[in-house]
């Protein structure tokens, strides 16, 4: 799985404001970002001794020799890589505390926190720590993990164009991972909180869910008898909100 969506976030970053000062230090980002390229290539083919011997140098570079802006903007690349090459060789531990501290290096900090594309990439990482949770069997974290970014994406996307088609996207996420694993006691918890807990937390339109991006779980996912019947209910409910307001 690619755990940060480096060639899109890569140019976001290179338009914040200290790179437009300090052209000369581009350089030096583009530096760092080729070793992160490379510890995540490394990983994704199983090459642990490259991928630990890159990994290597970049947490001496990152914790030893920067400071300043570079540093801080850095992290943003930083913490998902050195995450994803703890998840891939099966320290899953260390993997949640690296995505817990670059989830919250973005949300405090003071130009990233406002910005659209580094709030996707928080999304991004709630969704990796939801998958740690659940690669680990701590189903209950992982529900809250997935309430905690519901949450987020109400707050901060509402107003924008991609509102819902972010919502569905992490729900139907969220969903496949339950479907691929077949796992009763979390089935328990999708049916019996999460879906209580969108009803309860969001005004859903008529046409916010797309039934055919759930149809994998109305065929698949038999430990859920009841949601269909959900939808249907969610949808039936809210299409009669829309019509008395």
């Amino acid at each position: 799985e690619r755990i940060f969506s480096s060639n899109h976030i890569l140019n976001d970053i290179l338009n914040l404001s200290f790179f437009k000062d300090h052209k000369e230090q581009k350089i030096n980002f583009l530096i760092l970002f080729n070793l992160s390229e490379e510890i995540l290539n490394n990983c994704r083919k199983g090459n642990y001794n490259l991928s630990n011997f890159y990994k290597n140098r970049l947490f001496n570079i990152y914790n030893f020799d920067l400071d300043g802006e570079l540093k801080r903007i850095f992290g943003i690349l930083y913490y998902p890589c050195i995450a994803y090459f703890e998840y891939c060789y099966g320290n899953t531990d260390y993997a949640i505390n690296y995505l817990d501290t670059c989830i919250e290096y973005i949300k405090k900090d003071y130009e990233l926190k406002n910005k659209h594309p580094f709030k996707s990439a928080v999304c991004e990482q709630m969704l990796n720590l939801y998958k740690c949770f659940f690669k680990m069997g701590n189903y209950q974290n992982a529900f809250l993990t997935s309430k905690e970014l519901l949450f987020y994406i109400n707050k901060n996307f509402h107003k924008s164009e991609d509102y819902e088609i972010k919502f569905s996207y992490y729900l139907e996420e969220m969903f496949s991972k339950v479907s691929k694993s077949n796992t009763v006691e979390f089935a328990q918890i999708i049916e019996n909180e999460i879906f209580s807990f969108v009803k309860s937390q969001y005004r859903i339109r008529g046409d916010f869910f797309n039934i055919n991006s759930f149809s994998f779980i109305e065929s698949n996912f038999d430990i859920i008898k009841k949601l269909p019947d959900i939808l249907k209910l969610l949808i039936i409910e809210s299409q009669t909100n829309d019509e008395n307001c």
